[in-house]
This record gives C-alpha cells, structure tokens and sequence, in this order.
C-alpha cells in the first residue's frame, strides 16, 4: 500500500516577506522542506486565485515577485504529496 506522504513542507516555508513600498509591491519568499527537513526541490509555490507563482530550486528556495499588499493563499505541491496552503498577508 501506498503512503500518502505530507507535504507539510512545512511551507516550513520560513516566509520571510519583503517590501518595495515605492511601487506598492513586495516579494514573497521562504523555503520548501519536507517534514524530515529536506529541501523539495523543484516543487510549485503559488498564490491561489491569482497568476503569482514560483518553481522551488535546488536547494527549496522560492521568491514570488511583484505581488501587491494583501492577504493571500500560499499553496505549495508536488508530485506525490499532499498540498501545503498557508495563509500569509502584509
């Protein structure tokens, strides 16, 4: 039997969240890991309802660019396991 692995990738996601306030748009960026604390690399970060995302790279780091102040969805997946989703704003 298959196990369903979790995604909990931990959008362990350490959100670090900057800011450009000239242009009213910020950056959204953090990691992906595994619950074992290994980097899921290559999985897809995005915010839901939206066209913002990101492809994690080698080493699960992530950065969505330009995306305007507000209160939003972060999904992370992979092939495999569970979807992630945290609720992040600024």
């Amino acid at each position: 039997m298959k196990k369903l692995l979790r995604f909990s990738l931990a959008l362990s996601l350490v959100l670090c969240l900057s800011f450009t306030f000239a242009l009213g748009q910020g950056k959204i960026s953090g990691k992906v890991t595994s619950t074992t604390g290994e980097p899921m690399s290559f999985s897809v970060v995005y915010i839901a309802k939206t066209n913002y995302g990101a492809t994690v790279d080698v080493n699960g780091n992530f950065t969505v660019s330009k995306v305007p102040a507000g209160t939003y969805k972060l999904t992370a997946s992979y092939v495999g396991y569970k979807k992630s989703v945290k609720a992040v704003s600024y």
